[in-house]
Protein backbone atom coordinates (compact mmCIF):
# COMPACT_ATOMS: atom_id res chain seq x y z
CA UNK A 1 0.00 0.00 0.00
CA UNK A 2 1.31 3.44 -0.89
CA UNK A 3 1.35 5.85 2.28
CA UNK A 4 0.75 8.90 -0.05
CA UNK A 5 -3.31 7.78 0.16
CA UNK A 6 -2.81 8.32 3.57
CA UNK A 7 -1.49 12.33 3.26
CA UNK A 8 -4.66 14.08 3.43
CA UNK A 9 -5.43 12.19 6.38
CA UNK A 10 -2.65 12.57 8.33
CA UNK A 11 -2.47 16.83 7.31
CA UNK A 12 -5.89 17.08 8.49
CA UNK A 13 -4.65 15.49 11.82
CA UNK A 14 -1.50 17.83 11.46
CA UNK A 15 -3.71 20.51 12.02
CA UNK A 16 -5.98 19.14 14.46
CA UNK A 17 -3.25 18.59 16.82
CA UNK A 18 -1.80 21.67 16.47
CA UNK A 19 -5.48 23.05 17.85
CA UNK A 20 -5.36 20.54 20.61
CA UNK A 21 -1.88 21.97 21.98
CA UNK A 22 -2.29 25.31 21.33
CA UNK A 23 -6.47 25.30 23.52
CA UNK A 24 -3.64 22.84 26.00
CA UNK A 25 -1.71 25.73 26.28
CA UNK A 26 -4.97 28.24 26.98
CA UNK A 27 -6.11 25.66 29.60
CA UNK A 28 -2.47 25.67 31.60
CA UNK A 29 -3.19 29.90 31.08
CA UNK A 30 -6.25 29.22 33.21
CA UNK A 31 -4.97 26.33 35.39
CA UNK A 32 -2.21 29.12 36.76
CA UNK A 33 -4.90 31.95 37.78
CA UNK A 34 -6.18 29.44 39.46
CA UNK A 35 -3.22 28.30 41.20
CA UNK A 36 -2.63 31.41 42.21
CA UNK A 37 -7.06 31.95 43.46
CA UNK A 38 -6.50 29.20 45.70
CA UNK A 39 -3.06 30.25 47.01
CA UNK A 40 -4.52 33.85 48.15
CA UNK A 41 -7.65 32.34 49.63
CA UNK A 42 -6.19 29.36 51.44
CA UNK A 43 -8.03 26.75 49.26
CA UNK A 44 -6.05 23.12 48.55
CA UNK A 45 -4.53 22.11 45.22
CA UNK A 46 -6.88 19.15 44.92
CA UNK A 47 -10.59 19.29 45.05
CA UNK A 48 -12.00 15.74 44.78
CA UNK A 49 -15.79 16.78 44.02
CA UNK A 50 -14.47 19.31 41.36
CA UNK A 51 -12.15 16.58 39.92
CA UNK A 52 -15.07 14.20 39.62
CA UNK A 53 -17.51 16.53 37.75
CA UNK A 54 -14.32 17.26 35.17
CA UNK A 55 -14.09 13.58 34.77
CA UNK A 56 -17.93 12.66 34.45
CA UNK A 57 -18.06 15.52 32.28
CA UNK A 58 -15.59 14.24 29.95
CA UNK A 59 -16.72 11.55 29.86
CA UNK A 60 -20.82 12.50 28.59
CA UNK A 61 -18.80 14.81 26.14
CA UNK A 62 -17.06 11.48 25.20
CA UNK A 63 -19.60 9.21 24.71
CA UNK A 64 -22.01 12.50 22.55
CA UNK A 65 -18.69 12.51 20.28
CA UNK A 66 -18.24 8.88 19.40
CA UNK A 67 -15.19 8.33 21.76
CA UNK A 68 -14.73 5.79 23.96
CA UNK A 69 -15.62 7.73 27.38
CA UNK A 70 -12.71 5.43 29.65
CA UNK A 71 -9.99 7.00 27.14
CA UNK A 72 -11.42 10.60 27.59
CA UNK A 73 -11.24 10.08 31.49
CA UNK A 74 -7.70 8.82 31.86
CA UNK A 75 -6.66 11.89 29.10
CA UNK A 76 -8.59 13.90 31.52
CA UNK A 77 -7.20 12.52 34.61
CA UNK A 78 -3.57 13.06 33.57
CA UNK A 79 -4.48 16.56 32.46
CA UNK A 80 -5.31 16.96 36.01
CA UNK A 81 -2.94 15.54 37.31
CA UNK A 82 -0.78 17.73 35.89
CA UNK A 83 -2.84 21.17 37.09
CA UNK A 84 -2.49 19.81 40.54
CA UNK A 85 1.39 19.75 40.31
CA UNK A 86 2.23 23.07 38.34
CA UNK A 87 -0.50 24.58 40.72
CA UNK A 88 1.64 23.13 43.58
CA UNK A 89 4.91 24.42 42.06
CA UNK A 90 3.14 28.07 41.77
CA UNK A 91 2.09 28.27 45.13
CA UNK A 92 5.44 26.43 46.70
CA UNK A 93 6.92 29.24 44.64
CA UNK A 94 4.77 32.26 46.26
CA UNK A 95 5.79 30.35 50.30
Amino acid sequence: MNDDVLKPFRDQIDVLDEEIVRLLGHRVQIVRKVAISKHENGLSVVRPKRMEVVLDKAEELAKSNDIKPSVVRHIYATLIDYAHELEQEIIDEKI
